[in-house]
């Protein structure tokens, strides 16, 4: 049970790896489709843009389901030099947690613990002198009787690039459907950004035999406007705090984008401004927009203000874009989208002016860091990162002569 009046970062939660039960979203249609997906025999692929509740997802269906699972992280497949390396440094983490008695659920949590072996049982199993991800299997299997169990591949995108650990991953895939490894009873789960992740195991070596072994999703996306305002008014009522303004509330939601991680952000330095007051009022919202942004956004700040125009232009074409581009709702946009955006926004600069926007664009998603990049069918673009869109939104604006101005990071914001 959470107390009668917890601390803000008992409520607002944005980089909890467990799931927070009191202010867990749920999602009907995505649960269903991993529900739908966990009764096939496929392997399982969870994509959607990064702090959009991917981890979330399959960690609240996994603990419905009493799924057993064990997470290897990509980024350090990256870090240690190859995706054996991350299966070794995954099970020497497991056993030394176990050893230090550290697999313990948590109140109010809803992850599955899947430990039920011992430090000598972990032993025995490294003994056998198998591979690492061979020793994972084999734990998971001693560990539970359950039918269904996973290794949980996350932040596939950080090994994207890497012809060698796509074709590791792509390996494992295959084996779990030998006849050496089915016995184990493991599928295994991909976790990352990219739309495209099957492409990058199709394009591989084993392109043809991972095809029909993979199924997919739909889009973990950012919240539906009433579930994002959902999870500030319940963080603010869990926390006692009232805020009188819904125009306050309106402006939160936009700058967040409706993606979860970024209202858990922006309510935790809300709540952390007032707390132990119970009023919000405009100054503190500005105040924690201004310590947000300097948290989390300085160098998305650097990276957008990279990308605008490099000196004085008649009309400054390419910061008009950008703040556009930051107003539009959708996640994906169209050449012709876009430039009926920049005329909303900018009516007398553009009138009766060809604006050439196709350009711009390409400019936008070109170079080493891009600010935009082509969707899988190359017919419309969108953020890099959701994180531009937000700092864009929050750092920019427009004066009466239609010019986009910056606001210096080191100011408060209002």
């Amino acid at each position: 049970m959470i107390r009668a009046r917890p601390k803000p970062e008992e409520v607002f939660t944005p980089r909890s790896p467990s799931v927070n039960a009191h202010m867990y979203v749920e999602r009907p249609y995505l649960e269903e489709a991993l529900n739908n997906a966990l009764k096939d025999t496929r392997n399982i692929i969870i994509h959607g843009e990064s702090g959009c509740g991917k981890s979330w997802l399959f960690k609240k269906v996994f603990a419905a389901q009493s799924v057993p699972y064990m997470t290897v992280n990509m980024a350090n497949a990256s870090r240690l030099g190859g995706v054996n390396q991350a299966f070794e440094d995954r099970f020497n983490k497991f056993q030394k947690e176990v050893i230090e008695g550290k697999q313990k659920s948590k109140e109010g949590q809803l992850d599955f613990v899947l430990i039920k072996g011992g430090a000598t049982e972990l032993a025995e199993i490294k003994k056998l002198s198998k591979e690492p991800f061979e020793l994972c299997l084999e734990f998971l299997q001693r560990s539970t009787r359950a039918k269904r169990k996973y290794i949980v591949v996350e932040n596939m995108e950080r090994i994207l690039n890497d012809e060698k650990s796509i074709d590791d991953i792509s390996n494992l895939i295959t084996l779990v459907d030998d006849e050496d490894y089915a016995e184990y009873g493991v599928r295994i789960l991909i976790v990352g950004v990219p739309h495209d992740v099957q492409k990058y195991f199709t394009l591989s070596k084993f392109g043809q035999t991972i095809a029909n072994r993979l199924v997919e999703i739909p889009e973990v996306a950012r919240l539906p406007k009433q579930a994002a305002e959902w999870v500030f008014e319940k963080g603010f009522n869990l926390l006692q705090l009232k805020h009188h303004d819904r125009n306050d509330l309106k402006k939160m939601l936009w700058l967040t984008d409706f993606i979860p991680q970024h209202i858990h952000e922006f309510g935790l330095s809300v709540a952390q401004q007032v707390y132990p007051e119970k009023e919000i009022s405009n100054i503190d919202v500005e105040r924690a927009l201004g310590t947000w942004i300097q948290s989390s956004f300085t160098q998305m700040y650097a990276h957008v203000e990279s990308k605008m125009n490099s000196r004085q232009t008649r009309a400054g074409r390419r910061d008009q874009t950008i703040y556009s581009l930051a107003t539009i709702d959708n996640n994906d946009f169209k050449t012709n989208d876009v430039e009926r955006v920049i005329r909303q926004h900018f009516p007398r600069s553009t009138d009766g002016v060809s604006l050439n926007i196709a350009q711009i664009l390409a400019e936008l998603a070109d170079g080493s860091q891009p600010l935009i990049r082509k969707t899988p069918k190359g017919d419309a673009y969108r953020f890099v990162n959701p994180k531009i869109k937000i700092c864009a939104r929050a750092m920019l604006n427009k004066n009466k002569s239609e010019r986009v101005v910056k606001k210096p990071i080191d100011r408060t914001w209002n």
